[in-house]
């Protein structure tokens, strides 16, 4: 069994914060990443650490948060590490890669392309 609650939410800056490293209550200034919501921290002590809406709302993070969790955890371990490990890969019973860990200069997430998409992550490396 996982924990389904919001354990990611955007600060003011528009940064990805985890529910430990920000203020308690409406002092996290934070809002919802899918529907731009207000949310509020709530640390207490008798249950797991989670931003909730500030007011009760139909939200798709709300409907699906394990998978939203897991997709913002991994994409906030692939900027701190910049890093990424592949697998061999093989075509027709032919290897086409060896894999291997590649390491990043930089990476940036949620940039906004020629004001048409937003990919999840842009890595970049120099040869």
């Amino acid at each position: 069994m996982y924990d389904s609650k919001m354990l990611f939410a955007e600060n003011k800056f528009g940064e990805i914060v985890y529910i430990n490293d920000v203020k308690r209550g409406k002092r996290c200034e934070c809002i919802c990443i899918s529907c731009k919501s207000e949310v509020y921290a709530k640390q207490g002590k008798k249950i797991s650490w989670h931003f909730q809406h500030s007011s009760i709302k139909s939200c798709n993070y709300s409907s699906s948060p394990f998978e939203t969790n897991l997709h913002l955890a991994s994409k906030d371990i692939f900027q701190k590490n910049k890093q990424l490990l592949f697998p061999e890969v093989h075509f027709s019973n032919e290897k086409i890669y060896n894999g291997g860990l590649i390491l990043f200069e930089q990476v940036q997430l949620e940039k906004k392309q020629n004001n048409r998409f937003t990919p999840d992550a842009i890595a970049l490396k120099e040869d």
